[in-house]
């Protein structure tokens, strides 16, 4: 039997429908122009030869616009009781589906990708120029933009959203999350972290047990903000009026708004529920 000489490419027409499963190591999938898929599979250390004997054994087909690529582990010697560390380098025809499922491997996905769902036991995991977006580490940071929605979920490990335009579901167990923009529903939910969110212009939910809770600018919409144990500030944009619900339990709560009986007809409205057991709850005119 002949040894598979990578890379390996596809003629393709069209978007693919792509499904990576791997062990270990790094995969990186990326949209392009192109006629063909390209698949490549490489030791993550060179020479290792337990990595070689898995990377030989990985299965790669393609097949009525679906492309699978399954590393597995080792048949024989010390790769059966280990999984070698593959690199997987990938790339797609512009607006391609992706599934990624890994124990324990970084992914980079980009370009011009379609719909990407990804689930890693442990790993960072980076999204850009996608469409919507699924993202699972049980430990690992998180990183998207430039997609539609986005749904991150870490077990230990920082999320960060930049340019999504669509709805937002986050949680992470310990770390912080960093929003530059929601534009659609959000929802944001840490055990043990901040969570600062650049400009409200929707419906959104956050909620932290033990960390501080920061809006730079609230244009419109609802925020519903909560924390056992931190404090929450929000900035209020110019022309925008707000309906307020804030209370703490052992905090200051303190306003630098002007009041005023009824927003105009000309007024945008913001409705701001702010609750913290222990800590206090500012609002500010964001300029």
């Amino acid at each position: 039997m002949n040894a598979t000489t990578y890379p390996l490419s596809f003629p393709v027409d069209g978007p693919l429908s792509l499904s990576v499963r791997t062990r270990a190591g790094s995969i990186r999938v990326t949209a392009a122009d192109v006629a063909e898929a390209v698949v490549d599979l490489q030791p993550a250390k060179a020479g290792d030869t337990d990595a070689l004997e898995v990377i030989e054994r990985a299965q790669v087909e393609h097949h009525s616009g679906a492309l699978r690529v399954e590393v597995s582990r080792g048949s024989i010697g010390p790769s059966l009781l280990r999984d070698p560390a593959i690199k997987a380098i990938i790339t797609v025809p512009l607006t391609s589906s992706v599934e990624v499922r890994t124990g324990s491997a970084d992914v980079h996905l980009g370009g011009g990708l379609g719909s990407v769902n990804v689930k890693t036991g442990s790993g960072t995991i980076v999204a850009e120029q996608c469409d919507d977006v699924a993202l699972k580490t049980g430990s690992g940071n998180i990183h998207a933009s430039e997609v539609k929605g986005v749904e991150a979920h870490s077990g230990s490990g920082d999320l960060v959203v930049e340019h999504a335009t669509g709805a937002l579901d986050l949680d992470t167990a310990s770390g912080n999350s960093r929003i530059d923009h929601i534009h659609g529903r959000g929802v944001v939910r840490t055990a043990s972290g901040d969570i600062e969110i650049g400009t409200v212009e929707a419906v959104v939910r956050v909620k932290t047990a033990s960390g501080d809770v920061r809006i730079r600018r609230m244009v419109e919409g609802e925020i519903d903000a909560k924390t056992a144990s931190g404090d929450i500030t929000i900035g209020i944009a110019t022309g925008t009026a707000a309906k307020l619900d804030c209370s703490s339990a052992s905090g200051r709560v303190r306003s630098d708004l002007d009041p005023t009986d009824a927003p105009s007809d000309t007024d945008l409205v913001a409705a701001i529920a702010a609750r913290s057991a222990s800590g206090s709850i500012t609002l500010t005119r964001a300029h």
